[in-house]
């Protein structure tokens, strides 16, 4: 008994090596993005590019104004941004502000209370101001901003600071212990927001990518850049430039499902607001048709109040910008919206 069931063992190894020898190996095939066809529409890499530590956005003070409350106390409020003080890309991680301390020119320090506006509401306490993506040199954004132990917050909204310090006194800066940010009082009269910097001249205008082709395979598709529009989403609350794409599927005998993508970037409104674009869309094309789609490539979400932002953004959207990450020299272009045309 106890020989055969040594036998028994040593068939069952011998039948497994041989269906392993006989066995093809199986080869898991790596993962390829969709490329763009053409090259008339740059691209360095298909990868969101990730904020680099040392080219941060600097935490500045806009539209700082102050009020005489009376008995001896004025009161001041100044918004807060993220601003690209660099010559490259930046972006900004996580960081929390846990408190914030007014610092006047005669060493007296007062209490400074951290909050945001949503509509109606108005919150203060601790916050997270969470990462944003990299944005090109002169943008400033308001950032995301999130309560401490609460649910994040779209950024609709800027943070702001207010604080109250006697007549006799000249607040300097705002400071917040523990981090490194310091922002500077006497540079927050301006109310400026949006782009801030100096040289546009390498701005583009989107017009500049109508006629571009994104895809052009003989046997497949192709895809041609028609224009810009600004579209409301299907889902209340969103409004978003797209790209009017004519999509030509070349099999006539098989409908396509046709991958069109673009470079990773952002896109930035005028009044601070900043999303990551979408990279890819896929179409469903008949056989032999040639149909004209919107590409949505950025999203950006207004919450509840969908038909008051929906009309301001669909008048906003076309003074914005939109941000690829490309091979050109700055690593970047920039492309302004003024040409693009609403519709339902």
């Amino acid at each position: 008994m106890k020989r055969s069931w040594v036998y028994y063992c040593i068939s069952i190894l011998l039948v497994s090596i041989v269906l392993a020898c006989q066995l093809p190996t199986i080869v898991v095939p790596e993962t390829v993005e969709p490329e763009i066809g053409g090259t008339s529409f740059p691209i360095a890499s298909m990868t969101p590019i990730a904020p680099v530590p040392s080219s941060e956005l600097t935490l500045v003070g806009y539209g700082y104004t102050v009020k005489d409350v009376g008995d001896g106390w004025n009161e001041g409020l100044v918004y807060l941004a993220l601003e690209n003080k660099t010559d490259q890309l930046a972006g900004f991680n996580e960081t929390l502000l846990p408190s914030a301390v007014l610092e006047t020119q005669e060493g007296q320090d007062y209490e400074v209370v951290l909050g945001y506006m949503d509509y109606m509401s108005i919150f203060e306490g601790n916050y997270q101001v969470e990462a944003v993506p990299l944005i090109p040199p002169g943008f400033r954004v308001n950032a995301t901003f999130r309560r401490e132990n609460l649910h994040s917050i779209p950024g609709k909204t800027p943070l702001y600071a207010t604080f109250r310090f006697a007549y006799s006194t000249h607040p300097t800066t705002l400071s917040f212990p523990g981090t490194k940010h310091r922002v500077d009082l006497s540079a927050a009269q301006t109310n400026a927001i949006g782009y801030v910097g100096s040289e546009s001249s390498s701005f583009q205008p989107i017009t500049a990518l109508y006629g571009q082709i994104l895809v052009d395979d003989p046997t497949e598709a192709k895809v041609v850049v028609e224009k810009c529009i600004i579209r409301e989403g299907t889902f209340s609350g969103y409004v978003s430039p797209a790209l009017l794409l004519s999509i030509e599927n070349r099999d006539k005998f098989q409908e396509n499902r046709i991958t069109v993508a673009v470079p990773p970037g952002v896109g930035i409104t005028p009044d601070g607001s900043v999303g990551p674009i979408t990279q890819f869309n896929d179409f469903i094309i008949g056989p032999g048709q040639t149909e004209e789609v919107g590409f949505r490539f950025i999203y950006i979400n207004f919450g509840l109040h969908s038909n008051y932002a929906n009309n301001y953004y669909i008048e906003l959207w076309p003074t914005g910008y939109i941000v690829f990450f490309d091979d050109s020299p700055r690593g970047y272009t920039v492309y302004t919206l003024n040409d693009c045309i609403y519709t339902r």
